[in-house]
């Protein structure tokens, strides 16, 4: 931005995140460039690994259900923020960088 120009809406008035979302959040804002890139380049999805990783030594002592929901929800806000890249760079947002799902990733 430059000097004297309007902030915008969106960054003036930012959502604000109850502690349970901002969870997810601080864990997606540690990952974010935790991710492999495509072989035809881009930008990747954060794998589900990095994400047990995180929760199993950062996290105390979560159940497999706080494990999973975890991944669900990283993912969901990972997707969002590869779509948003790819649009930027405007390739195809059409597959989803999680399709496979969480429990994929865990076997």
């Amino acid at each position: 931005m430059e000097d004297g120009e309007k902030v915008p809406d969106r960054w003036a008035n930012p959502p604000v995140l109850t502690i349970y979302a901002a969870r997810f959040w601080r864990i997606f804002s540690v990952l974010k460039f935790d991710r492999k890139s495509p072989p035809m380049g881009g930008i990747g999805p954060i794998p589900s690994s990095p994400i047990i990783t995180y929760m199993t030594q950062v996290e105390r002592e979560p159940d497999a259900r706080e494990i999973d929901r975890a991944i669900r929800f990283v993912h969901a806000i990972d997707e969002e923020f590869v779509s948003v890249c790819r649009q930027r760079q405007g390739s195809s947002t059409e597959d989803h960088p999680h399709a496979e799902g969480a429990e994929h990733a865990r076997q």
